[in-house]
């Protein structure tokens, strides 16, 4: 069987193509504008909805020079810089990247919002600010999770 050519992804539509680019870690091609400015055209000639809302109704904020996909996210990114600041927590890493492989074979990877110890028990511990919780997500939190031995709080 032929392996697909990069170029070839957007024959199966915008959001699979946008998933295939996202696990391939290649960025998308950028396409010209339309005239009526509100769609463009991917290079299969379909319109493609450059308006289009984010498909959880998330609403993306920036704090300290931050962009967070959610307010729910940037909310405890806040906490969590107090907590830090009071003392109560230390090493706050924010978009902490894991990795499954099978073999040599990377399958997937799962970013997590946050991971931070706790300063009094030296606990670590992992969070995830979700709003709705996948079919998607649930996998590959138990998948990790099995994975890497932690445990990934939702928040």
């Amino acid at each position: 069987m032929a392996g697909i050519d990069i170029r070839d992804i957007d024959k199966y539509g915008t959001k699979a193509a946008e998933q295939i680019r996202a696990q391939m870690g290649v960025a998308a091609i950028p396409l010209p504008a339309s005239k009526s400015g509100s769609a463009r055209t991917d290079p299969t000639g379909a319109q493609t909805d450059v308006d289009k809302k984010p498909k959880y109704r998330n609403e993306p904020v920036e704090i300290d020079g931050y962009t967070f996909a959610s307010k729910r996210e940037g909310n405890r990114y806040r906490l969590l810089k107090a907590m830090q600041i009071a003392g109560s927590i230390s090493g706050l890493e924010m978009q902490v990247p894991y990795r499954f492989f099978e073999g040599e074979r990377l399958i997937f990877e799962y970013i997590a919002d946050f991971r931070y110890t706790w300063i009094e028990s030296g606990q670590k511990r992992v969070e995830d600010a979700k709003g709705i919780r996948t079919a998607v997500f649930m996998l590959k939190k138990r998948l990790i999770e099995a994975r890497h031995g932690i445990t990934i709080e939702e928040v």
